[in-house]
């Protein structure tokens, strides 16, 4: 049988890989904790608040977006986060904010590099966080949650609810439009 995307390789987790993605979702939501507060979204999102940047594992768009953002970001009050097949794109770019990589299989909830990452993503006390990848993944959806960030925005995010609370909306669904509609969330049209 082949490992489960979601779970660590344990017995304890076996019987999740026979459930929906409705009560995957419901079973993620429960352990990151559903309650969402009401929160005030900034008139920018420049300046300094405490961000974290779920990476697209697409590196064009990873690229795209780095080059694009980059300069919005103080590295102080930023943390990106992607696939550890980001890392030399990210040094070609130089690239100085702090970034945290994972492997598909480090990226699975119960596994210890999961927890690692979880417990920086918390300790971080970020608040905002986007998802800038273009599929939605439970496991990092969780992670997106228990940062605990207020402000936690994606594209076209509506079905992920609570995970997502901000879902933007590019004139289209190409790279282009999704660098342009942040560069004007940053303030900067």
């Amino acid at each position: 049988m082949k490992p489960s995307p979601y779970f660590a390789d344990r017995f304890s987790f076996f019987f999740f890989r026979f459930y929906s993605k409705a009560s995957l979702f419901k079973w993620f939501l429960k352990k990151a904790d559903a309650e969402t507060e009401a929160f005030e979204y900034p008139s920018s999102l420049s300046g300094s608040h405490r961000t974290i940047v779920f990476l697209p594992s697409n590196r064009e768009l990873s690229a795209l977006t780095l080059t694009a953002l980059e300069r919005f970001w103080d590295p102080d009050q930023t943390l990106l986060v992607g696939s550890v097949d980001l890392t030399n794109d990210i040094h070609k770019l130089k690239v100085k904010i702090p970034f945290i990589s994972y492997t598909d299989s480090d990226c699975r909830f119960g596994e210890p590099a999961f927890c690692e990452i979880e417990e920086k993503l918390v300790a971080f006390n970020a608040e905002i966080c986007l998802y800038l990848e273009t599929e939605p993944f439970l496991p990092r959806l969780y992670l997106v949650k228990k940062s605990a960030a207020p402000c936690r925005i994606g594209f076209y995010a509506e079905a992920e609810f609570p995970f997502l609370n901000i879902s933007l909306k590019p004139e289209s669904d190409d790279s282009l439009s999704k660098i342009k509609i942040l560069v004007q969330q940053y303030g900067d049209s």
